[in-house]
């Protein structure tokens, strides 16, 4: 887990949240704001 790219994957999750609250509703999306609060990074990874 190491070594992945947190901003990337907000930045990828916020892309599809607005695609799909767009779709869901019909309506234009001007702005999302994500944040992230806390990560949780398993000890175990097989």
């Amino acid at each position: 887990m190491y070594g992945y790219n947190v901003m990337e994957g907000l930045k990828d999750f916020k892309q599809r949240a607005k695609k799909e609250i767009e779709k869901l509703t019909a309506m234009n999306v001007v702005e999302l704001d994500v944040v992230a609060k806390n990560i949780y990074v398993p000890e175990n990874q097989p």
